[in-house]
Order: C-alpha cells, then structure tokens, then sequence
C-alpha cells in the first residue's frame, strides 16, 4: 500500500530534491492561452512546491493557498487515488533510473476524478511535461495543464499514457499494475479479452480449442476473482487494473 500523500510527496522531494534550490524562471508562462475549461500550474521539485498556478480557482474552487503538492493528491477521488500514486512512482522511477532521459520529449497524459473545493467531483486531463532542469541537467520542474472532460467521460476509468523516448512501455504498466498481475491467470486473461470483444462462450471455446463448459467455467472463476456481478463489471474492472 502507498503511504500519506505528505510521505509520497516528501518520497519524491528527496528523489529530485538538491540542497541548492535554484530559481526558476516562469516568466514564459504566464501568457500560455487558456480556454474557461483549463487551468495550469508549475511544480519545482527541488522545493517541493507549486510555483506559479492559472485559473485553478476557476476550475476547482482553492485559491492560491489551499492549491498545493498535498492537495492535489487529497483530491484524487479515493478510487482513482491508489492507481494515480502508482503510476507517478513508476514514472519517478524511470526519470531517476534513466538520468540521460530526453526530459523535453517527455510527457504524461493522465485522466482522473478530482474533487473540487465544494465537494462535487469531475473528470480532468492531465497533461504534465517537462519544465525545467537544474544547472547540471537534472530533472528540476514539470509544467501540468488541466482540462474538464466531464462533458464526455465521467467514467471511473483512470486512462494513461506517458510518452519518452526509448522506454519498454510493457515493463513500465507491468510496474503500474503489479498487485494485479497475478490476479488472473494467461488463460484467464485470454478469455477476458475475448470477452471484451464480443465473442460468444461457444466462439471462445472455438477459437482456443476447448469446450464451451471449460470456457463458461472459466468465465464463472474470473467473476469470482474480480468480485464481479456480470460482464460489464468486468470489463469496466479490467480496464482499470491494466488487464484491458
């Protein structure tokens, strides 16, 4: 399990964070066009700080104060919160266990419930790159836009893609989804994504050259192990812990 957001966001800190902050320079943001659906903000690692915000009061109802490392992690819907922490610690990982990465052709495009200052929740796009680095060229500063698509999705389904050159991208979900990587097993994955694309117990059964019984058996485990009423709860539920 991941420990406090204050312990996750001091984790982090300690990994980029250098006794000799320097000044960063957002001068070159402050005229980044937004719509009336987007907000911004600017996070110095070695500070652990955010260090200059636009429009967030707008979106999310904290002002300037309330807006910190903290809170944007307290505001993750709790459902969406444990997957969130993951996937930023598998990308922390690789920013530190890669020190030559292309910082600049690297992003992550995230989507997730946040909880806005009164209470009710929306769905957000994520998008955060790369800002600045340190003197010695070490990761220092990533830039995050955020966009409302609530409009389209407010579904639970947290979607992620992290963009960087040469990274072995099965690996790093592998990484994201390890609680749930022994869940199911080859065979049982094999179905659940035939499932998914609409094939039939007897399809299946056809297709991986077993019976339907074994198909239909096979079925009737993995509702069980997923704690799923009917098909559409699995789906839904494999989609959100990497198997789809």
């Amino acid at each position: 399990m991941f420990q406090t957001s204050q312990k996750f966001v001091e984790d982090i800190h300690r990994t980029f964070g250098d006794s000799d902050v320097e000044k960063l320079d957002v001068s070159k943001v402050k005229n980044f066009p937004l719509n009336y659906t987007q907000c911004l903000y600017v996070v110095d690692w070695q500070s652990s700080r955010i260090v200059y915000q636009k429009n967030v009061q707008n979106i999310l109802g904290y002002n300037e104060d309330e807006f910190n490392l903290q809170k944007i992690l307290s505001i993750a819907h709790p459902e969406d919160l444990n997957i969130v922490k993951r996937i930023t610690q598998a990308i922390v990982n690789h920013l530190v266990e890669n020190p030559g990465s292309e910082f600049h052709q690297t992003s992550l495009n995230i989507t997730y419930r946040f909880r806005k200052k009164d209470g009710s929740f929306i769905k957000l796009l994520r998008q955060s790159s790369f800002f600045a680095e340190t003197n010695d060229g070490k990761f220092k500063s990533n830039i995050s836009l955020l966009t409302d698509i609530s409009f389209f999705d407010d579904s639970d389904i947290v979607h992620w893609d992290f963009i960087t050159p040469r990274i072995d991208q099965e690996k790093l979900k592998n990484h994201v989804y390890a609680e749930f990587s022994s869940l199911f097993t080859d065979r049982e994955v094999e179905i659940i994504k035939l499932v998914a694309a609409n094939h039939t117990s007897k399809e299946i059964a056809e297709k991986l050259y077993i019976s339907p019984h074994t198909v239909n058996t096979h079925r009737k485990n993995i509702l069980q192990k997923a704690q799923c009423a009917n098909t559409a709860d699995l789906i839904t539920f494999c989609q959100k812990v990497g198997v789809l």
